[in-house]
């Protein structure tokens, strides 16, 4: 509830009568939780987003291998 005629809302920030009064307001009731269950295709997605970071993972091992090798043969 902003009356922006009223002075509650300002360019900048709200003043300390209108802060009072939504402070003092009740929350909304919380809604539960609902978790969906995971399907074949979210597997293959989620599979499919952690194939390049192995991948990556993947490369500095062997370029650390290489670079130990180089240096210490």
């Amino acid at each position: 509830m902003v009356e922006r005629d009223g002075g509650y809302a300002s360019p900048d920030f709200c003043s300390q009568e209108h802060a009072a009064q939504w402070f003092s307001e009740p929350l909304a009731p919380l809604t539960p939780l609902t978790i969906r269950e995971r399907t074949a295709r979210d597997r293959v997605v989620d599979v499919g987003l952690a194939l390049p970071y192995v991948a990556v993972a993947g490369l500095a091992a062997t370029g650390l291998w290489t670079v130990i090798n180089w240096i210490w043969p």
